[in-house]
């Protein structure tokens, strides 16, 4: 069974992975609406990574007891 801090971290990697292939297929769209709605996208996901980042310090704070 995977520790916790183990599958934040993978999550953290997924929503990188996740941005990044966002921002590179917004890059060739023209349709303003759909950029408009993947810039929406973009910032949620990115919430999300800062979120992720603070958990990651509070599990590594911990660690030993995990």
């Amino acid at each position: 069974m995977a520790k916790p801090l183990d599958n934040t971290l993978e999550a953290f990697q997924n929503i990188e992975d996740a941005i990044s292939d966002i921002r590179s297929q917004k890059n060739v769209m023209t349709n303003p609406a759909m950029i408009s709605d993947y810039d929406k996208i973009l910032a949620y996901l990115e919430k999300a990574s800062d979120d992720l980042i603070n958990a990651i310090v509070i599990f590594r704070r911990h660690e030993g007891s995990l």
